[in-house]
């Protein structure tokens, strides 16, 4: 008899669809009977999709960005309600025997109504005990501050600030009549039944990880679009290239400042706009652009990944062995480029210092032969050791179920 299982993914970002998508691929039809639970606003990437689609609400990326841009909490108690509720139909109808949720931070509470297992997909520099260092974030007052001062001043309220933007989850446990997660943002994203980190333990170090967390290694994924007719001849250039892929959640802003830096430089530019406006300074000889393009393939191709600075971008990148400059534009961003920094695997520019001379700066400094490109090589030996995420997810179901 089959296994029943939901997949909800909340589509604020296309990254929080791939990941589900793709441990949901990696599934026997014959074992599991998958249900995807999600808002298809990103459905034209997925032309393929082999499960019981339900559509359920999400707020709108911009919603969900301008939030990160305050630095407070990303969803007030209201919204949750309404998650929770929305979420108790679809686990009534399909009654699966395991729920699998990214950032779906409402099955801590759905899923502990009906009782059934939660594994809640995230990444390990969210965790409670996660051993790297906290940036300060890119926002006022701290942008005003000299560095040390800024991150000297976070460290002090830094308890507060992840206090207050557990709140709403908190208040939402306590409307349901639940014990609450600790008064700390990490806790709360990371509740479950069981966390499965979408990271290696090389690359984000923790203490003390309970035996219901998990490492199931990063989840690859690449959109299925057709490749742009300049991309055989552009791709196979000898010399230096550039993939610059800013995502769903790059601020678009960025871009001209990206496009700006690498037209004064002589090496090939391939450039994934993920639908965002081309600036009209496009139209080098040596700028080629498309709406998307295989991340996978353009990061093997290139000397550099100018990305946001996220986890899915980062971890495509490291398992060509291709370093990364990270333009962040929120926090989790921040979060993953201090991983990836601490290898010295690639450079972080936050929002308020991307300047089209600084990423110029940047990316010469990591071509330069400063050891970014081996110690990209060196991740790329560890994420090749690892098991793939899918098969590793497989495995773990088998021992929950």
């Amino acid at each position: 008899m089959r296994r029943k299982i939901v997949f909800f993914a909340e589509s604020v970002t296309l990254a929080h669809i791939a990941r589900p998508f793709t441990l949901a691929s990696g599934l026997d039809p014959a074992e599991f009977e998958v249900t995807f639970a999600w808002h298809p606003r990103y459905r034209n990437l997925f032309p393929v999709f082999p499960f019981t689609e339900r559509k359920i609400q999400s707020i709108e990326s911009a919603e969900f960005l301008k939030t990160l841009d305050t630095g407070g909490p990303s969803y007030d108690v209201k919204t949750l309600i309404k998650y929770v509720e929305e979420d108790l139909v679809v686990l009534d109808e399909v009654r699966p025997d395991i729920v699998v949720g990214d950032f779906r931070l409402s099955l801590s509470v759905s899923a502990r109504l009906r009782k059934i297992p939660y594994v809640n997909i995230t990444n390990a520099y969210w965790s409670p005990y996660a051993d790297i260092r906290i940036p300060a974030p890119d926002l006022w007052p701290f942008r005003a501050l000299p560095t040390a001062v800024a991150q000297g001043l976070f460290d002090l309220i830094r308890p507060l600030a992840f206090a207050r933007n557990a709140g709403p989850m908190r208040a939402l446990h306590r409307h349901f009549g639940l014990r609450p997660p600790p008064p700390d943002v990490r806790a709360a994203y990371t509740l479950a039944d069981f966390v499965a980190y979408a990271d290696v333990s090389d690359l984000v170090p923790v203490r003390g990880l309970p035996g219901s967390h998990k490492f199931i290694g990063p989840i690859l994924w690449a959109p299925r679009v057709s490749k742009p007719d300049w991309w055989a001849e552009v791709s196979a250039r000898p010399g230096l290239k550039a993939y610059v892929t800013l995502g769903s959640s790059g601020a678009s802003v960025i871009l001209p400042k990206v496009i700006a830096a690498l037209s004064e430089t002589s090496f090939t530019s391939l450039i994934a706009t993920a639908g965002h406006r081309v600036p009209p300074t496009v139209g080098s000889k040596n700028i080629f652009y498309a709406d998307y393009l295989p991340g996978d393939e353009a990061a093997a191709a290139s000397s550099i990944v100018i990305c946001n600075g996220g986890s899915p971008s980062s971890y495509q990148a490291l398992s060509q062995g291709t370093p990364i400059l990270g333009l962040c534009t929120n926090f989790d961003q921040q979060l993953n480029m201090t991983t990836v920094a601490s290898r010295g695997a690639g450079i972080s520019v936050i929002r308020s210092d991307c300047t089209a001379d600084k990423i110029s700066n940047r990316v010469h400094r990591i071509l330069d032969g400063s050891g970014f490109k081996s110690q990209a090589e060196k991740c790329k030996t560890e994420l090749a050791a690892f098991p793939p995420a899918p098969k590793n997810f497989v495995h773990w179901l088998s021992d929950i179920l």
